[in-house]
């Protein structure tokens, strides 16, 4: 066989194969859905130059983590965005006649569920879905059970029954 032969004959290195579309919460629909949500539905300056002071002032009065700081520069494109929902709730939720889904992820490292409940008993018409399992927030760890709740939520403006627990798809570990 001439080299000339095994040149023409080459083959990829890597066997082709098709790329498995990614999760929901990891494909462009948590990009678009959290700025849609963010921008639209926020209080956000218009002005990119008060993000600086503001995610200072944030971080060190109220987030000595700096988690305070991370999501003021999270919001930082919506100083460009012009869409406001029509329909925003601006508070106060304590006398909001508006139903309210609340998701806590009984492991969710990054946002106690107790949190979840005491804002619970602060809007008087919220609901608590709660899911099993780790991770941070139910968006990041697939439940058929979550994803039907939501679903009818949004849909029709059901809540689930009170004390409704779902199971991740998958155990974390």
């Amino acid at each position: 066989m001439s080299r000339r032969t095994i040149q023409n004959e080459a083959r990829p290195l890597v066997a082709r194969r098709p790329v498995p579309r990614l999760s929901g919460a990891f494909g462009p629909e948590l990009l678009e859905g959290t700025y849609g949500v963010l921008c639209s539905e926020s209080p956000n300056p218009s002005d990119p130059a008060a993000y600086s002071g503001e995610g200072l002032r944030v971080n060190a009065a109220q987030s000595p983590s700096g988690f305070g700081a991370l999501w003021v520069w999270t919001a930082e494109p919506c100083a460009q965005c012009q869409a406001r929902a029509a329909d925003r709730d601006t508070g106060p939720w304590t006398r909001s006649t508006k139903p309210y889904l609340l998701i806590g992820t009984l492991g969710d490292s990054n946002t106690a569920y107790v949190a979840t409940q005491r804002l619970a008993a602060e809007v008087p018409n919220a609901r608590v879905l709660t899911e099993t399992g780790g991770g941070h927030t139910a968006n990041f760890n697939k439940s058929d059970c979550i994803d039907r709740h939501v679903d009818a939520f949004l849909v029709s403006g059901t809540l689930p029954p009170k004390g409704t627990v779902c199971d991740q798809n998958l155990a974390p570990f």
